[in-house]
């Protein structure tokens, strides 16, 4: 048997990501996914166990508005019911309105 050199190829993130994506077009087993691109197969394995999220140089960020927030200056209304229920409303609700929501939520 042969012997190889013992150097590993070392994969940048995009190129992982680029495998990665590859593999999961092809119609291939892996073995046979790994022997085309002179890829180790544990190597894919290991990829594909940790996902392809770990390998991204870039964190996503999604903006959640803080809908109770008192940046107009109006005032919020926390409330706890004795059943865990939490409801934090903004000023300009009438009180016919807010009593309604208090009944149905305690029942």
């Amino acid at each position: 048997m042969a012997k190889t050199s013992g150097l590993r190829k070392r994969f940048s993130a995009t190129e992982r990501e680029g495998l990665l994506k590859a593999y999961r077009r092809s119609d291939l087993s892996q073995r046979e996914f790994c022997a085309q691109r002179g890829i180790g197969l544990s190597t894919l394995g290991i990829w594909l166990r940790k996902g392809s999220r770990d390998f991204s140089t870039e964190a996503e960020f999604v903006e959640i508005p803080n809908l109770a927030s008192s940046a107009s200056g109006t005032a919020v209304y926390r409330v706890e019911l004795g059943n865990g229920v939490k409801i934090e409303l903004g000023s300009g609700f009438r009180s016919e309105e807010v009593d309604v929501l208090l009944r149905l939520l305690q029942a």
